[in-house]
Formats: C-alpha cells, structure tokens, sequence
C-alpha cells in the first residue's frame, strides 16, 4: 500500500499523516443495534419464505431437490448480508490507510485508493463511540447516518454515479485522538 500510494501522489504533494484504525467490536456502537435487527429480519425473511414455500412446493409437485435447491439459495442472502458485517470490520481493521497530505484526504485500501481534495472550507464531523473509537466524517459524508459509517469508510461518498469515481466524502472509521489529528495536519474547519 505504500508504494502504491507513494506512486499516486500529485506533484507537490507531501503525506503530514497516515493512520489506520483502532481495534473495535463488530457489535459496538452505532452497530449494536442495527446489525441484530438486519440479521433478525433476515432470518424472518428467510422462515417465512420456507413456510410459505415448502407447501406451495408439495402443493405443486415440486420434486424435493429443487426445493431444497431454492431453500438454499434463499438462504444464501441472509448468510451474504450477515457475513458483509464481518468482512467489512476486518477490511477496515487490516486492510485500510487513512492519510491526510497537504491537498487530500485520502482512503486506501489494498484494491483501491479514494481520495477529495480538502481545504479550510472543507466541512468535518466527528462522533465519539462509547469504546473510546471516533469517527470522522469529511465532506459530503457529515450528512450521512453513523449506521453506515462502516460501508462508507470502505466505499467513500459517491455524488451521482459511483462510477465517476468522483469522492465527495470520506469516513475515516476507528481512529483515536482524531480532534488532535485535524487540527494539526489539516485545514479544516470544525461543523
């Protein structure tokens, strides 16, 4: 990740920072609460998607294994959005740089870099956890929901299409002392 960020600075540019995040929880707050209902409504999905189906299934004289085959594949999606929670915490935990240089803010993980411009008029938010972990929001990311802090650290704040590439908020995710760190490698001005 070094190279590769040494590599894509601009000209001029000069790192005054580079931090990753602090150890947390998969269930600490704001997470706590959000994930357990998630992967609760999903179970609930997925049981009354098998009471419901196995009936009409007999009803209609579907033979046993395509109805095991659908059970499975309808089981598939609660198993993808409960394991996403997970991956996104080790990704954050191992895998994702946060740098703050003269002219950016940027979010680098090991397939890719997101990165915005930053100047004093550059808005930021921060939000203390309960485990004594902050996060800080740059940019267009200060109106986003804490709930999704942890998909937006990975992920950046996209106006319109997220294939533009064009960032317009960061979430820099399980940082400590991150009042300390604005102020003396940043511009920015406090929301």
């Amino acid at each position: 990740m070094e190279k590769y960020l040494n590599e894509n600075l601009l000209d001029g540019e000069q790192i005054l920072w580079k931090g990753r995040s602090a150890p947390f929880k998969l269930l600490a707050p704001p997470y706590s609460r959000t994930l357990p209902i998630l992967w609760s409504a999903s179970l609930l999905v997925l049981v009354g998607f098998v009471f419901f189906f196995i009936p009409f299934a007999r009803y209609m004289h579907i033979d046993s294994i395509q109805i095991l085959l659908t059970i499975v594949l309808a089981a598939w999606i609660p198993f993808i959005i409960g394991l996403h929670a997970v991956a996104d915490k080790k990704t954050i935990e191992k895998h994702v740089m946060y740098v703050f240089t003269n002219y950016r803010a940027i979010t680098l993980t090991s397939r890719e870099m997101h990165s915005m411009l930053i100047n004093a008029s550059t808005p930021y938010r921060l939000e203390l956890l309960p485990d004594g972990n902050e996060i800080l929001y740059i940019g267009d990311a200060c109106n986003t929901k804490s709930y999704a802090s942890r998909a937006n650290t990975i992920t950046g704040i996209h106006k319109g299409n997220r294939k533009s590439g064009h960032i317009t908020g960061l979430v820099f995710y399980g940082l400590r002392d991150a009042l300390d760190i604005c102020r003396q490698y940043t511009p920015f001005t406090e929301v």
